[in-house]
Order: structure tokens, then sequence, then C-alpha cells
């Protein structure tokens, strides 16, 4: 599998003119052949597999309980196939309920067995499931139910004993502990047995029976073995999930004893949990997770600044990442500390720490910490600033953060927006300066910021998902240069019992009720929001939207003697959070330019299955593109992605310059592109023959902004200049390529046209907008071996056509991350590459 893959840096690649990536898939496992067995020995094994249940069906029953308690006439059995080869899972599945399959698993076997894959089913028999399958075992031995086919190419008659595709790859067959319930993996040990623990309790729903029947008779169950159960039930298709707080011996005492258990997993602790804590609870809970924090940060180490109401760094958990020295203030009459009703900063502030504080407070490992925090004041709620001033107000409050420490590394994060509705997307004074910011004035001072897309207030429940729709992007988070951030929301689960039986707006993964879109804008603005992070959820109650602490994210409290934690939620818990993986990817690689970090957040985002509701994206219709896009920008970042790369899966980037534009003949002309042939892992992929691969190309550069230009509504006009990257098509010769190239170069000066013929997912009439460029290639590996041509060339912009500016012979920086991957195969595509990299050694 890749995440079992030896994490790998991604390739820096010098001298090519480019980075190329590959991702490779999970490996998929065991064979599908069958096990050469000796008839009679296996089939004998199998009988006396079939004895020892039926000794467990007869013992089951005479177990001593406590008094009320229930033993379904049932036993549990845990299948495991011979390593490399695989489980008949169709087949444990009885139709006329003889027998049910509960939980399938494909984990690695021992060393010993060549780290092959082994499956793993439980599957809950009646007695007349377990005598069906001595039946079928039985059947097995007695050749005279061989099965026979002709073999179409000899006409030789083939046998096979009857009933060899379930049997033969069963390798053990045996009573299953309460244990194997477990799926949490290795990454969460199942419970001690005498400690008390929350437990997230499947059941396997009967299809023929009443519901809410079988939910009573599973909680009476619990509570005869005195188990503290939740009065909220989840219900699903096939399932019925309860949560219960007790013992291993309480629960091999009450539901290991009914019919229906299906599966046994962790829950995931909610806001609300912490929230219901006393003052001294919740010192107990931050002290704790404060003992468990590993500070690697130093005064040197990479900060996310905050632009917000200021901050308490008073709190524990802030303490030791935002001394005195790194606070500052736009009016110093206000002072440093968060002095907002809610606490923003410093909610803000927790986020940008440790993400969600409900998944760093539920664990018990070590928490590494190698990041700190800045905070620039900006807001004061007591004395607002007028919206007109804040794109100066926001440069002001980056110079000061840069004169606090010149030489420091950070990550500006910013969740202020005005509340002027958009429409167009065009650019204002305030998206102009986070524009200005973020260029800088030269290639030594780029600047990374983050924004917040904005939040809707949804009321009445039914104008979700409308109301996002319609709601657009808030200024100043059009810009071109800051990365946008919106919402989604994996919160799922209603924890309080007074609103145990309402309904979540958002389903899991989707459009967080507070997020906001771009759809509205005119086609030539960005892309916004580019990325969506966790951002809450909202409940429905009665026909109107409200929002439940365990919906929310759980944060840091401006008042840490009492309050200490507090929730929070919408695009600004979303952009802390984005800022915080930014901040980790900077960290992890020091020397990167800003534009490829943000590169990376983005090129590391995908669509999950319910935002795209189970369809390929390649199957979607040109406005259908769009409203993804629009909604949900690139999809959800992915830490691993943005930061290591995989043997199977590969990412090299390429940081470079080029001079776009000349002025010659007395005219205004384009002046280079870069051609590259990229280091690309030719014999491994076209080993991989018709296998399907994938090519995800992502071009990060910054734009210099022209607010005063007249003509500002054409992008054109607006941006110093544009850049995009073409790829060669399959057997294309490199000049046919280069000459193909320039003359859509030239056509693109007024209206670039689409280069469909490229097979590309999205398309470069919908990625080529704004200052960051993303797509996708899908195809065989045959074809994406021949494709290692790529270039990256300029478009206009008013540097070229505002030549009194003299910016016409200016010189940008871009960004190009490639990354190729090929899902379902094991390949290994890093090191042909970095066989192909001359990487100078390091002093």
């Amino acid at each position: 599998m890749a995440s079992d893959q030896e994490r790998l840096p991604h390739i820096r690649v010098e001298g090519f003119y480019e980075v190329e990536g590959y991702t490779s898939p999970l490996s998929g496992g065991g064979s599908k052949k069958l096990v050469e067995r000796d008839r009679e020995e296996h089939g004998n094994r199998m009988l006396g597999f079939v004895r020892d249940l039926k000794s467990e069906f007869d013992s089951r029953q005479l177990i001593e309980v406590p008094e009320g308690v229930e033993i379904d006439p049932v036993v549990y059995v845990e299948f495991e196939s011979k390593p490399g080869f695989k489980l008949a899972f169709d087949s444990l599945q009885n139709e006329r309920g003889f027998h049910s399959l509960l939980i399938t698993q494909r984990i690695k076997a021992d060393a010993s067995d060549g780290n092959l894959i082994v499956d793993k089913a439980i599957v809950v028999m009646k007695e007349s499931g377990i005598n069906a399958f001595q039946k079928k075992t039985e059947d097995f031995l007695d050749s005279e139910k061989d099965n026979k086919r002709k073999d179409k190419k000899t006409d030789e008659i083939i046998t096979s004993p009857k009933n060899n595709s379930l049997l033969a790859n069963i390798e053990e067959m045996q009573p299953a502990s309460l244990e194997a319930f477990w799926t949490e993996g290795d990454r969460v040990p199942f419970p001690d047995a005498d400690e008390v623990h929350w437990w997230e309790i499947w059941t396997l729903k009967n299809q023929s029976k009443n519901t809410l029947d079988q939910i009573h008779r599973v909680e009476t169950q619990m509570k005869r073995a005195q188990l503290a159960v939740s009065d909220r039930v989840l219900e699903f298709a096939e399932h019925i999930v309860y949560l219960a707080k007790g013992t291993v011996k309480q629960l091999k005492e009450s539901v290991f004893f009914l019919d229906c258990l299906a599966e046994l997993r962790k829950p995931r602790e909610t806001a609300e949990f912490f929230m219901d804590l006393n003052s001294v609870e919740r010192a107990e809970w931050s002290q704790d997770l404060y003992n468990r924090l590993e500070i690697g940060a130093n005064d040197e180490s990479v900060a996310v600044c905050l632009l917000d109401t200021g901050v308490n760094n008073r709190h524990l958990l802030l303490q030791d990442f935002l001394p005195d020295s790194q606070m500052d203030s736009i009016n110093p009459a206000w002072g440093n500390s968060d002095g907002s009703q809610w606490g923003h900063g410093t909610g803000m502030a927790g986020l940008a720490l440790y993400g969600d504080l409900v998944d760093a407070l539920d664990s018990s490992a070590s928490i590494p910490v190698l990041h700190q925090l800045e905070s620039v004041k900006v807001i004061n709620e007591y004395s607002p600033n007028d919206p007109d001033l804040y794109g100066h107000i926001t440069i002001e409050a980056v110079n000061r953060a840069i004169i606090m420490a010149p030489w420091r590394k950070r990550v500006f994060c910013m969740a202020i927006t005005l509340n002027d509705n958009l429409q167009s997307g065009g650019p204002s004074s305030y998206s102009s300066a986070l524009d200005k910011i973020t260029f800088g004035e030269g290639n030594e001072d780029k600047a990374l910021l983050f924004v917040s897309a904005g939040n809707v207030q949804i009321v009445n429940s039914a104008d979700y998902p409308n109301e996002n729709v319609i709601s657009p992007v808030q200024d100043p988070a059009q810009s071109f240069n800051a990365v946008t951030v919106g919402s989604i929301s994996r919160k799922d689960n209603i924890s309080e019992s007074q609103y145990s039986s309402l309904n979540v707006l958002a389903k899991r993964h989707c459009l967080s009720p507070y997020s906001r879109t771009s759809i509205s804008y005119d086609s030539q603005w960005p892309i916004k929001p580019e990325v969506v992070f966790e951002g809450g959820n909202m409940a429905d109650e009665n026909g109107m939207a409200i929002d439940p602490d365990s919906l929310m994210l759980l944060t840091t409290d401006k008042d840490p003697r009492n309050q200490i934690f507090t929730t929070f939620n919408g695009t600004s818990a979303s952009t802390a959070l984005a800022s915080r993986l930014a901040a980790q990817i900077m960290t992890e690689y020091p020397d990167l330019w800003p534009e490829t970090v943000r590169g990376l957040v983005i090129h590391s985002a995908v669509w999950n299955k319910n935002m795209t509701e189970g369809r390929h994206i390649q199957d979607f219709s040109a406005s259908e593109k769009r409203g993804l896009l629009r909604s949900y920008g690139y999809g959800v970042p992915n830490y691993q992605r943005a930061i290591h790369s995989l043997q199977s899966s590969v990412t090299m980037f390429v940081e470079e310059t080029l001079v776009p534009f000349k002025w010659e003949e007395n005219r205004d002309k384009t002046n280079e592109m870069h051609f590259f042939e990229l280091p690309w892992p030719k014999e491994a992929l076209a080993n991989l023959f018709e296998k399907e691969v994938r090519l995800r190309v992502t071009l990060s550069y910054f734009i210099e902004p022209n607010p005063g230009n007249r003509r500002y509504s054409n992008k054109f006009f607006y941006q110093s200049h544009g850049l995009r990257f073409r790829l060669c098509r399959p057997d294309e010769a490199r000049e046919e390529f280069r000459k193909r190239i320039n003359k859509e170069a030239r056509e693109e000066e007024e209206n670039l046209s689409s280069s469909g013929s490229e097979n590309w997912v999205l398309g470069s009439s919908r990625r080529d907008k704004g200052s960051i460029h993303s797509d996708w290639w899908i195809g065989t590996a045959a074809d994406l071996a021949e494709k290692n041509l790529l270039a990256v060339y300029p478009v206009n912009g008013w540097y070229r056509k505002r030549k009194k500016l003299n910016k016409i012979d200016s010189e940008v920086r871009y960004s190009l991350i490639v990354t190729i991957e090929a899902p379902g195969v094991e390949v290994d595509l890093y090191t042909p590459v970095i066989n192909q990299v001359d990487i100078p050694i390091e002093t």
C-alpha cells in the first residue's frame, strides 16, 4: 500500500527547467489464484475448524451472564487467507441469513511471509450456517461431486473440487474474539481490559425487523451489563451505531452475545465533550496536552503571523510560541492582546498551532510543534477601522511583522473580509493590496498570505446550500496571489443529547454551511476559493439552522483561567488550518519560495467522492466542472502529499525565472519561454503498458497588480503578466511541439484557445485563471512515457502593454510542480527520476 511505503522528499529539478511528478497508487495485494491444496488434508482440516465452531456455539449458550442479558444462538467466526491469496468475500455472505459478512480487511503478513497481503473476515454464523459450511466442506472432499469444465483451447475436461474457490485460500478459521471487531488498526491500540472507555459500537441492521425494536434491544442489553449508553443513535442503510462507555468485560457480556455486532471503533470526540467540562477538568486536559508537547520551535522557526484581533499569549498552550516580542498592533492605544468579545485572534492562534484541539486532546501521543506564532492586531471591535483603509492597514501590519524579525520566514494568516458582495469578482483596492504584499518589491521579498473566503449567515435550514451558491467570496479574497480558503465539514456527529434527533445540514466532506463560492464571478477572474478545510457544520432544528458545539472545531479561549477552550467555525477556522499546513511545509523545506509552498498546498488538494457525487470528474460537463472548481477550488489539501513523495508517487518541483516581454523593433514582443525535457521514468512507465496513470501539473507565480488601470476588468491589464503551461502529445516530436506552442502563445494574446487535444481533465479554458493553474492528465502509461516535454510561456499583461511604466523587461519567478501517479500499480518511479537529477552536495 502507498501509505506503507517509505516517505521520501520531493525532488528539486535544476537544469531541466521542469519538475516531474509521478504518484503510484496502492498495491492491490495478493494474487487472484487459488492455493493448490491436498484435498484430503485441507478438507479434513476445514472439518476440524467446523467442529471447533460447533463446540464454541454450544459452550456460548452455557455462559453465565448478568441478569437479563440475552445470548443469541450464533457464533462469530474469523477467517484468514493464506498470505498472498484472497478470500472469497462474496461467498461468506449468505442471502438466506445463515451467515453474514461483517468485516473485511487486507493487511500485511509477517515479514517471515514476505510481507504478502493477508485477507481477514469476520462472519456471524447461525447453527444453520455452521451446518451449511460443513456441507460445503464435505462436498469439497467428495470427488463424485467435482466440478467439470471443458478447456476452450484443448477441449480437455478439467475437474476441480466442489466449493474450491471458497475453501482453497482459507488458511485459518476460528471463533472471533472481541478484539477482532476493532477496526482502528495499529494507530489506536485496542483498549486494556479493565479500563473504562467510550466505544463506538456498530451493529448490523436486520432489514426484516423494526428498527426501533432493534435499537431498544441493543440498548437494553448494554444497560443490563452496566454500560453507560448515550441517548444518541446513528442509523445508516445497513448499520446502527451507538455510543457507550464501559470496559471490555462489559462489552463481552452484552453486545458480544447478540447476533448483530459488526464493528468497534474509537469514538471521535467532539468539541461538545470538552465544552461540557468544568474549569478544573478543562485545566487538567490543557495541562495533559501541554505535557505531551514536543516544542521544536525557536526564534529562527517559521511563524504563522496572525493579522487579527490580537492574541492572549498568556494561555498555557500559546505562551511558549508567542512571546511579547512577537506581538504588535497598528494602533498602540489598542494594546496587543485579544480584546474582542469572542476572542477571535486567540482562537485562530490555537488552530494555527495545533489544528482542531479535539484531535490533540483526544490523543495520548506526543505532539510535535515546530513552528511558532506572530500577531499584529488590525481589528478592534470597539474602535472599528474604516473599510476604505483596510488595504493600507494590511500593508502596515505586514511591514510591522517584518520589522519585528526581518530574518524570519512566515505565513500571513488573515480572516478579515468585508461585507460587500462582489458579484463579478473584479479586483478592489483591498484585494490589490494583498496582491502587492505577496508580490513584494523584488524577487527576494515575496510573501505567502492566506485569506478567508468570508462566511454565509444561514438562518433558515432550507437556505442551505442555495444561499452558499449565490453568496460570492468576499473582498479581499478575490486576490490573485493570496490563497483563498473555503470550508467543508467532516463533522456529522451531533453528540448533545438535547439535539440527538436533529439532522446536520452538510453531508460529510461537502460544502460547509458557512462557506462562500465564486460561482457568480465573471469567468475571467480567479478560481476562488483555491482550497477548502474543515469549517464546521450546522444542524436543522424545526427549520432553523443552529450550531451545536459538537459540530464546531475546538481551540484556545481568550480567557485561559476559566474557559480555556472555546468552539470555532467558518472560513476563519479553515484559514488557520491552511496556514498551519503552509508553515509545516516551510519547516520541512525551509528554502522553498513562497510560490512553491503555495503551489504544494494546492497541488496536494483532491476532491472526494461526496463533492463529485460519486462521479468521475472526466464525465462532468463544462458547467459542472466550473461549479465544482468555484465551490471547492481544487479540493482538500493532503498533508502527506504536500510534504512527501513515495516510490510509486514522485513529485518534482522547479523554481525558475524568465523575462516574458521585450521591446524590439519599436514594438512590444514576447521574449522567451521555457521548454523542458523532464527527467522522466520512461522505462518504468513503458513496462506498465496500458495501465492507467495520472499526471498532475501545477504552475504557481505571483503577479504585480495594477488596479489603477482603467481596463483592469480585463485580467491581462490588471495583472503584470501571465504564464501558461502546455504538454506534448504522445509521439509528438520536439520541434512539432515547439511550433505548436509558439503558435498558440501568439494566438493567446487576446483570447487563449483551448488545447483539448492534450486531454487535460479541466482544460485550459477553466484552469487558466488567476496566477495559479493546476490540472490532471489521465491515460495509459505507454502514452505518458512519451509525454516528457513541457513548456512554460508568457501571455499578456500590463508589463507588456504599459510601456511607459518601464516594466517590459522585468524578470519574473515561477514554480512548476509535477506529480505522476499510477493508481493500483506497484512500481518504483522515484529512483529513475532521482538518478537523472544532479543533486548538489550540501555543505
